[in-house]
């Protein structure tokens, strides 16, 4: 497996911590005890509001730059509510220097808890390695029990589409408990068989 370095920067938290900071230097100099009981009140609505849009406020995502003949995938979409035995076309979207030969791409099902807690400011953080990772999905806690991994073979994944992998999958053996979809893609790089690093959609399983 490989293990991917990624540096993200979160727009949203940004404004926020800016926004807090301006509202924190206020000169100590007002008259009254009522004002500064009514400047901290401020601040503290005010940071609320702030990390609250930043649940669903767009992010700027900064990536290392790839490595010679290095792919990597950078999104994952598929319909939420999924069926036994229905087909479904998962779209990966992926990023390389050059056209990656793609020998297979296979998948899972996650059963993953979801907090009810606001994120931190590191949730949309993903890790390269297969198992963990994806644009901030869940909030906190560790993958559950999944499914085995099922694969299609590069003569059924549709490429016409540069950056984009389509892949129709037709479930079986589902769970109630999966909740996401993990995906990954094997390639030849010079001459070597190498892995690119897991995203994960959300999905909701119907019986």
């Amino acid at each position: 497996m490989i293990s991917e370095d990624k540096y993200e920067i979160s727009l949203c938290h940004l404004t926020f911590l800016f926004r807090i900071s301006i509202l924190g230097t206020t000169s100590t100099d007002e008259k009254g005890q009522e004002m500064k009981n009514t400047q901290r009140y401020l601040v503290i609505v005010a940071a609320i509001l702030l990390l609250a849009s930043c649940a669903s406020g767009p992010q700027i995502i900064l990536f290392k730059p790839l490595m010679g003949g290095e792919a990597r995938l950078t999104d994952i979409q598929m319909p939420e509510y999924v069926f036994e035995d229905l087909p479904y076309d998962v779209i990966l979207a992926i990023d390389s220097e050059e056209k990656p030969q793609i020998t297979r791409v296979c998948f899972r099902w996650l059963t993953r808890e979801i907090s009810s807690y606001s994120p931190s400011l590191d949730c949309y953080a993903m890790n390269g390695t297969f198992g963990t990772g994806g644009p901030c999905s869940p909030w906190t806690s560790s993958p559950g029990p999944g499914s085995s991994p099922f694969c299609a073979e590069a003569s059924a994944i549709n490429m016409d589409v540069p950056g984009r992998l389509i892949v129709r999958i037709r479930p079986a053996d589902l769970k109630a408990s999966y909740n996401m979809l993990e995906g990954q893609v094997e390639y030849l790089s010079n001459g070597e068989v190498r892995l690119t690093n897991a995203v994960r959609t959300h999905v909701t399983v119907q019986k």
